[in-house]
């Protein structure tokens, strides 16, 4: 009888190599890589780089002018055309909700957090497209036989290191999500064993 757990399972077909040595070319070519993985990433980063600078920039600029607009509102709620027609009270109600509308653009920005994005795309974005350019150009380290995996290696590096930000990013807000409840308890529960 055969040994099933000491025999090897042969895989046949493109994608089955075991032995990266015994691949004689690769499954993508470069151009094949470029133009679906490495040129759309670098889409999808400017892209959203651009997106979130827009964003940044509109928000900052509707904050300033709401900003510079409040003194006015209440200065002009001051003089005495304004205070006999009635107008006065209602220039404060309206000084008062930009007050307000400020508070909550600038709240979002810091939640959206379309500077820090913008910023962290960008440098993506630019991280690729000059490893792409040295490639192109054969330069080093790009110039020698294994110039493609060692493309293919950076660049899902720099992808690998933006999704593990990410998932750090993720724990954080999970710790900090659940950080309250576990307070709670625990204080719950020294308070009882105090009594």
């Amino acid at each position: 009888m055969e040994n099933s757990t000491s025999s090897k399972t042969e895989f046949s077909g493109k994608a089955y190599h075991h032995n990266p040595q015994e691949r004689n070319t690769p499954l993508m070519s470069d151009v094949e890589y470029i133009a679906e993985r490495l040129d759309a990433q670098m889409n999808w980063y400017d892209r959203k780089s651009s997106e979130n600078k827009t964003k940044y920039k509109l928000i900052k600029r509707t904050e300033l002018i709401i900003a510079a607009l409040i003194p006015v509102l209440i200065t002009s709620g001051a003089f005495k055309v304004v205070q006999e027609n009635d107008l006065g009270v209602l220039l404060q109600i309206i000084a008062a909700l930009a007050g307000v509308v400020l508070v909550i653009m600038n709240s979002l920005l810091e939640l959206d957090e379309h500077y820090k994005l913008w910023k962290e795309y960008r440098v993506t974005c630019e991280m690729m497209r000059h490893e792409r350019y040295m490639y192109m150009t054969c330069s080093e380290p790009y110039d020698e036989s294994d110039a493609y995996p060692r493309l293919v290696e950076k660049i899902e590096a720099i992808s690998n290191s933006e999704t593990q930000r990410w998932k750090q990013i993720d724990k954080k807000s999970d710790k900090q999500a659940k950080n309250p409840v576990l307070e709670e308890t625990s204080n719950e529960e020294n308070k009882r064993s105090s009594i």
